[in-house]
C-alpha cells in the first residue's frame, strides 16, 4: 500500500469514515498473523491476538500522530499483544506443525529437511529473539523499525540477530553435517 493512500485512509478514519479501516486490515492481516504465529506458536491463539490487535489499533487510531509509520506503530501493538499473551499463558515452546511453510523453496527433499530444521531452530529461540528474527528476515523490517516495535535499542537488536545467526549456523552444521561458509 502506498504511504499516501495509507495516510489518507488514516485521516478519513480519524474523521469518522470507519469503513475504510478494512483496507488497512486487508493489507496488514497476513504479516500480522505471521508475526503472532511465530511469537505464540498457536494458529488459533495467533488469530485471536491478531484480531485483538486490530481492535486496539482501531480504538487508538485517533491518537496516531504519524511520528512513526503506521506499519511500525501497528506492529508494536501486535508485538505487545502477543508478548502479553505469552506472559499470561506462559507458553514456552512452539509446536513445529503450527509454523507455516517458508515460501519460495522448491519441494525437494533436502529443501524440506532444511526448512523443517530452520523452523525448529527458530522455535527454540527465546520469544524476543523469535520476534526479532521474524520481523527482520520474514517481514523485512529495518533494525530501526524493529527498535521502535520492540522498544529495544538498535545495538541490542544487532547483537541478538548476530547471536541468532551464530546459533542457527551451529545447529544447521550439526544436524546436516555440513560446513556452511
Amino acid at each position: 500500500m502506498l504511504k499516501e493512500r495509507e495516510q489518507e485512509i488514516i485521516r478519513q478514519v480519524q474523521q469518522g469514515n470507519t469503513a475504510l479501516f478494512s483496507e488497512l486490515v486487508d493489507h496488514y492481516k497476513d504479516p500480522a498473523f505471521s508475526l503472532c504465529v511465530r511469537i505464540c506458536g498457536n494458529r488459533d491463539d495467533a488469530a485471536d491476538i491478531c484480531q485483538e490487535s486490530f481492535i486496539k489499533a482501531f480504538r487508538a487510531l485517533s491518537n496516531f500522530r504519524g511520528e512513526a509509520g503506521f506499519a511500525t506503530w501497528f506492529y508494536r501493538i501486535v508485538y505487545n499483544s502477543a508478548i502479553s499473551y505469552l506472559r499470561i499463558k506462559k507458553i514456552k515452546t512452539i509446536p513445529l506443525e503450527n509454523f507455516p511453510d517458508i515460501e519460495g523453496c522448491e519441494d525437494q527433499e533436502e529443501d524440506v529437511t532444511t526448512r523443517k530444521l530452520v523452523r525448529k531452530i527458530i522455535s527454540e529461540l527465546p520469544e524476543i529473539d523469535r520476534s526479532i528474527v521474524t520481523l527482520y528476515y520474514l517481514l523485512d523490517h529495518t533494525i530501526s523499525e524493529i527498535s521502535k516495535i520492540t522498544g529495544l535499542t538498535e545495538s541490542n537488536i544487532k547483537v541478538r540477530l548476530h547471536r541468532c545467526r551464530i546459533k542457527m549456523h551451529e545447529e544447521i552444521s550439526i544436524h546436516l553435517h555440513v560446513q556452511i561458509a
